[in-house]
């Protein structure tokens, strides 16, 4: 049977598994990764975008089983596989190296592409951390094995992307990459539209809302008072020119140039 989703999660390719269906549709893998950036100040991080160890869903991806050509021939980073936005990165060197699947990513200047400069940033402070594979799994079977209940080896994949993820969204490393500076609003930005539009990839709603909910700048209650107080003084300001003879637009205007 075919399915015409493109990908699906580990969840729902298990699901299909179980069912008696070979699922014809690419898989997401996320897992959480140790950025190294290049220690020569560039903005290359190296990851390990997958290994063999047995993940939560007690499956594993074997390492010499990759397929890499079709991603070769176009090696670019995503952010939580939303392929409809501009890519945050190039990727170079990806390959296995022992049991890992490994690369780096150089990521876009800030110049030109903003919302990759705050990944780049969020990684190089260890707020972010997980990536993840989109592959089509080749050759794969379910394990005998009670220590993996229905757990899967993956023994032959093709990779599709690779991608930056959005979990954890951590509200206290956001909050600290704040105070060190960084713009988190590309973030917030992203993960509106992301609710607004859903073209992102292998992340829950749920996921999405946690992080716009982290990326939000705090409450100024000081200066949100303060904005009120304005507000007011404007609007009796305006009342008392309209009450002397002069016209709306021209108290308005008035009035905001007074409070300038």
């Amino acid at each position: 049977m075919r399915i015409d989703r493109k990908f699906v999660d580990q969840a729902e390719f298990h699901a299909l598994a179980r069912a008696g269906k070979r699922p014809d549709c690419g898989v997401i893998r996320t897992s959480t990764a140790d950025p190294q950036p290049a220690a020569d100040g560039s903005r290359k991080i190296t990851f390990t975008f997958s290994d063999e160890t047995v993940d939560r869903m007690g499956d594993t991806i074997a390492a010499n089983g990759w397929d890499l050509s079709g991603f070769k021939s176009n090696p670019v980073a995503l952010w939580s596989h939303d392929s409809s936005a501009p890519p945050i990165g190039l990727a170079s060197g990806v390959g296995p190296v022992g049991k890992k699947l490994m690369g780096t990513i150089e990521f876009a200047p800030a110049e030109t592409y903003a919302f990759a400069d705050t990944i780049y940033r969020l990684l190089v402070g260890k707020y972010l951390r997980a990536v993840s594979v989109g592959f089509i799994p080749r050759e794969w079977e379910f394990v005998n094995d009670p220590a993996r209940p229905m757990g899967i080896s993956f023994t032959k994949q093709e990779l599709l992307e690779i991608s930056v993820c959005a979990v954890p969204a951590n509200p206290n490393a956001l909050s600290a990459a704040r105070a060190k500076g960084i713009d988190t609003r590309p973030l917030r930005n992203w993960a509106q539209r992301e609710l607004d539009e859903r073209r992102a990839r292998g992340v829950s709603r749920q996921v999405i809302e946690d992080l716009l909910a982290t990326a939000k700048e705090p409450v100024n209650r000081v200066q949100q008072r303060a904005n009120a107080i304005a507000i007011v003084k404007r609007r009796k300001r305006e009342g008392d020119l309209i009450n002397r003879g002069f016209s709306m637009p021209l108290a308005k205007k008035i009035a905001a140039a007074d409070d300038d």
